[in-house]
């Protein structure tokens, strides 16, 4: 959200021109300065769709695939709406099982609230002495990795 913000008494004493507030980017809604006296937020959508409800994309599922090993599927977009759900059935997955393969085949989107589960699956498995392994890791997530310098907690194929 972007923040219009009043020039000080103290600029215009200085002798320089007070800054005039940009103006909002046509089909975009600002917000009325009643709200804020002297604060514009400029909001992408209109007032109507603020606080519209957050739909929850992403669907998980764990198979067994040997007496202590399983695939753990996730597909959709891991963010901070769903990173919770994810590090849940990722944290159960590595302490019951000794291998743990998660397939990221059908990932379309992933956060950094996203990839902290990720981590936190890792980071349990490492310490119950389990592997975790990332199978096909979209081009997205495998640039989070690489720009976080956080690849090197996983094995990934």
């Amino acid at each position: 959200m972007a923040v219009t913000f009043p020039t000080s008494n103290a600029a215009t004493a200085r002798g320089s021109r007070p800054r005039s507030p940009r103006s909002a980017p046509s089909g975009v809604y600002r917000a009325s300065d009643q709200a804020f006296p002297g604060y514009a937020p400029i909001h992408p959508c209109p007032p109507s769709h603020l606080g519209a409800p957050v739909f929850e994309t992403i669907d998980v599922a764990v198979h067994a695939t040997g007496p202590d090993s399983c695939r753990v599927t996730v597909a959709g977009e891991l963010d901070v709406a769903t990173a919770a759900d994810v590090r849940t059935a990722l944290l159960a997955a590595v302490t019951t099982h000794q291998h743990v393969a998660v397939d990221l085949s059908g990932l379309t989107f992933c956060d950094c609230a996203g990839l902290g589960a990720l981590l936190s699956a890792a980071r349990a498995a490492r310490a119950g002495g389990a592997d975790l392994h990332l199978r096909a890791v979209p081009r997205s997530l495998a640039r989070l990795l690489r720009l976080s310098h956080t690849g090197g907690a996983f094995t990934i194929e």
